[in-house]
């Protein structure tokens, strides 16, 4: 079974590449072999054909769903999105956002998709600026985002 972790963002611009500098901290450590980390940078509408390699992915992007910045949300895209298109709970930062980019390929039917898409959203503190750095408090969020992922690995591996 192969799991992807990928992360999406635009590290450009502080708090909204949350998800890429966690897949980069991520892939620094020992991971299964069946476990790949992908930089997706800003994949928007190319994220199905990225999913497609995976039998289960757990994406990692700033998320707005209405907290503090640096709280970490979780739960299946596909909760979300249920067999049709919904209005989103959250809301991702980018121009085509995971939601709609899945919603899409759903409809279309032209990509098979992992059986289960886990979101992990951080909740930014500024998305809008200039800057490579993380702010502070979604940096110190950082660390349960990975203790989160490498246990969700760990529970997925068990199971096989």
């Amino acid at each position: 079974m192969e799991i992807g972790i990928i992360g999406v963002g635009n590290i450009l611009k502080r708090d909204e590449g949350v998800g890429v500098h966690v897949v980069r901290e991520l892939s620094k450590r020992r991971l299964p072999p069946n476990v790949e980390c992908v930089d997706a940078g800003t994949a928007g509408i190319r994220l199905p054909a990225i999913l497609e390699d995976f039998d289960i992915a757990i994406i990692i992007d700033a998320v707005r769903g209405g907290e503090e910045p640096g709280a970490i949300y979780f739960f299946s895209l596909f909760d979300v999105l249920g067999t049709e298109k919904k209005p989103a709970r959250f809301m991702s930062l980018h121009e085509i956002n995971v939601e709609h980019a899945i919603s899409m390929a759903m409809k279309s039917g032209a990509y098979k998709l992992p059986k289960e898409i886990l979101v992990v959203g951080i909740e930014p503190s500024d998305a809008t600026s200039f800057g490579l750095e993380l702010t502070e408090r979604v940096q110190k969020s950082v660390p349960g985002v990975i203790d989160f992922v490498l246990k969700r690995i760990d529970v997925i591996t068990n199971k096989l």
